[in-house]
């Protein structure tokens, strides 16, 4: 699944909505809800991840 979220990522609609939440991260804590129950299996862990690496901030799985 991995690899289908992110080839979805490089859709010019994902890559929108990936710019806007890197906005909101800029600004503000932002939090991103899962119901996995290990974060590793999530497609959220990727979004956090790329997220971060770009801002130059921590993720904080909870």
């Amino acid at each position: 699944m991995t690899a289908i979220f992110e080839d979805h990522l490089t859709e010019p609609g994902a890559q929108l909505e990936l710019a806007q939440a890197k906005e909101l991260v800029a600004t503000k804590k932002v939090a991103l809800l899962c119901f996995e129950a290990d974060h590793h299996g999530c497609h959220r862990k990727i979004l956090a991840e790329r997220i971060c690496e770009d801002l130059g901030c921590p993720v904080e799985h909870l």
